[in-house]
C-alpha cells in the first residue's frame, strides 16, 4: 500500500468505495441466513427441468415401448383347441402356414425359416416352414410338461391326445 498516496484521488476512491461494498455485501449476508433453496438453486432447476422433460415425453415412450412389446409377431386370433390340432393332422403333408393363420400365434422370421408357435392347454405346435413359403417343412405338437412331441403331419397325434388325457 506504499503506492496508494501516489494513485489519482479518484482511484483511492473508487477503491474505498469497493472495499465499502464488499464489507456491506459481507455483512448482509451474515444477517439473512442461507436457506436451501438458495443453495440449491442449480440442482432444483435441473430437477425441474428433468420433470418437465420426462412430462412431455414420458406418453411417447409408453407407446413406443406398447408397440415394442410385440417384437416376435404376436397375431391374435382364435384359441386352439384339440379338435383343431386332429384338423391340422388330417392335412398331413399338405399342411401350410395358412391352415395356421385363424388362432393366436407367434411368428419368428430368420433368413432361411419362418417359425409359427401356438401355445394352448398343455400343448406347444411349432410349425417351421422354408423363408418366402407356405409349405410347412416340419410341425411337431409338444407336451410342455413331460415334454414328449409328436410329428403333427406324418405321426399318430390320436394316440398321443389320449396318452396325455385329451
Amino acid at each position: 500500500m506504499a503506492d496508494w498516496k501516489y494513485r489519482p484521488r479518484a482511484e483511492r476512491e473508487a477503491e474505498a468505495a469497493r472495499q465499502l461494498t464488499q464489507r456491506q455485501k459481507e455483512e448482509i449476508r451474515e444477517e439473512t441466513p442461507e436457506g436451501f433453496a438458495s443453495r440449491n438453486v442449480k440442482v432444483i432447476t435441473f430437477v425441474i427441468c428433468l420433470a418437465v422433460l420426462l412430462i412431455l415425453i414420458g406418453p411417447v415412450n409408453i407407446f413406443w415401448l406398447r408397440k415394442q412389446k410385440n417384437p416376435a409377431g404376436e397375431v391374435a386370433g382364435a384359441e386352439m383347441t384339440v379338435a383343431d390340432v386332429l384338423r391340422l393332422s388330417e392335412r398331413g403333408e399338405n399342411l401350410r402356414l395358412a391352415d395356421l393363420e385363424g388362432f393366436a400365434h407367434t411368428v419368428s422370421n430368420s433368413e432361411n425359416f419362418t417359425i409359427c408357435t401356438i401355445s394352448f392347454g398343455p400343448y406347444l405346435l411349432m410349425a417351421v416352414s422354408p423363408s418366402g413359403e407356405q409349405r410347412v417343412q416340419v410341425c411337431t405338437l409338444t407336451h410342455v410338461d413331460s415334454g414328449e412331441e409328436v410329428d403333427v403331419m406324418t405321426g399318430d397325434v390320436d394316440a398321443f391326445l389320449a396318452a396325455h388325457g385329451d
